[in-house]
């Protein structure tokens, strides 16, 4: 068994049959130099009227052929694994999925044939007689399913399903040859299951099922079998979510406008957190519009504070900038007064303290310090035409949104009591 890196957070329900432990197998084939066969482990030898002497070995255990001293090379048999690639060593210590060889014509006769029942592959030498008589199973370690499931899944969206065969290391079984058959008992008719896969060598013990469908919310089992084989099974139990048109995530935390480290009486510099973050996960539709609330907003002079909005894509996009209370409706509100603003492409309205208004830019030179992007920066009217539609539908949502704050002039300060991001989702 060759060791696969797993790319991802996986799934793993384990199959209930026995796993042999790993150790270190001692195995006779010349006990005493007496052409007999004999497992120090089990204790078994072969004698004269065709008794055999029968050992187990596993994938990945060490075995120890117990030559007899000084042991002539001789005296070295063949001991074939499960996989179809034989490898050649003149160790005497060797793993269960290497081969210990000498020419068959001084080896003795042997049949070596695989045995899906069992999951093994024999070995029998006859060049002693009767005497020399025994049977060396190499056996697969009985693999189970590790199954990489998506993080979220929607009511009549395709995901995918990674099935790796795993031994008992937790390893990737890249020599497993089965055939692997998805089924569910679940009552959703629009269910959508890709057909059966027989792994090759190609695999390496790996499949991906594209074009799973579930159509029914709620709790939802399927099952991972090897058909044909050893009929291991493997159910997973899915979450399945109906498409939310919209969902909301906020950041709590107040913005300090500008950060008081900055000095005092600084009023002029960035803002405390530089940026703030909103981390969005686990979405696997995109986006077909997006809007940000700023809550409770005091400042004196609100036009001293730019905003910019960062997507998880890089998109800088300068919310606000260099806006006059006048916007917020007729006769503005009183400076220092708490609002909570809401940048949305909507039509705007205002009232009851809150106020819904279209991204502002009325400056043409904004730049914000590093952390931030430096520019350009897509711009709102009325210096530029950009619109938050423009620069996020159709993106991926996942990943990190940050504001970055700025007061630009020395003349007030100011705070945020948070801010939310509200994101409305493409659905089937």
């Amino acid at each position: 068994m060759r060791q696969r890196i797993p790319a991802f957070v996986f799934l793993t329900v384990l199959w209930s049959g026995a796993v042999q432990a790993q150790q270190t197998r001692i195995v006779d084939v010349e006990f005493n130099d007496a052409s007999v066969f004999h497992d120090r482990t089990s204790n078994t030898t072969s004698g004269a009227g065709g008794a055999l002497a029968i050992t187990h070995i596993y994938e990945d255990e060490t075995v120890v052929f117990a030559w007899p001293t000084p042991g002539p090379a001789l005296h070295d048999h063949n001991v074939f694994p499960y996989d179809s690639v034989l490898r050649k060593t003149g160790t005497r210590s060797v793993s269960a999925n290497e081969v210990m060889t000498r020419p068959s014509a001084t080896s003795g006769n042997f049949t070596s044939a695989w045995d899906p029942a069992t999951r093994s592959r024999r070995y029998r030498c006859t060049a002693h007689g009767s005497t020399m008589n025994g049977i060396i199973y190499v056996d697969e370690r009985e693999p189970t399913f590790a199954v990489d499931v998506p993080a979220q899944v929607m009511v009549g969206r395709p995901f995918a399903l990674t099935v790796r065969a795993v031994g008992a290391s937790g390893a990737t079984d890249a020599s497993f040859r089965g055939t692997v058959h998805l089924s569910s008992g679940e009552a959703d008719p629009g269910m959508q299951l890709p057909a059966d896969h027989t792994y090759t060598a190609g695999d390496a013990g790996s499949y991906r099922f594209d074009g799973v469908v579930l159509t029914v919310p709620g709790r939802r089992t399927i099952d991972i079998t090897e058909v044909g084989g050893s009929g291991i099974t493997t159910r997973i139990v899915l979450d399945v979510d109906e498409c939310r048109p919209q969902v909301e995530y906020r950041n709590p935390g107040p913005i300090l406008v500008p950060d008081p480290r900055l000095g005092n009486p600084a009023t002029v510099g960035w803002a405390l957190p530089y940026p703030s973050v909103i981390d969005v996960r686990n979405i696997i539709a995109n986006v077909t519009g997006v809007s940000v609330t700023l809550y409770s907003t005091v400042h004196q002079h609100r036009q001293d504070v730019d905003v910019l909005l960062v997507g998880p894509e890089g998109q800088a996009f300068i919310l606000l900038s260099d806006v006059s209370g006048s916007v917020l409706g007729p006769g503005g509100v009183l400076p220092g007064a708490s609002v909570t603003l809401v940048l949305t492409d909507t039509p705007p309205f205002g009232g009851g303290g809150t106020f819904r208004l279209r991204p502002i830019n009325n400056g043409s030179s904004d730049a914000f310090l590093p952390p931030a992007p430096p520019p350009p920066y897509l711009s709102p009217a009325p210096a530029g035409t950009a619109t938050l539609t423009d620069t996020f539908a159709g993106r991926d949502p996942n990943g990190r949104w940050s504001i970055y704050v700025y007061d630009d002039q020395v003349e007030s300060k100011g705070t945020i009591s948070g801010w939310s991001l509200t994101l409305d989702l493409e659905c089937p």
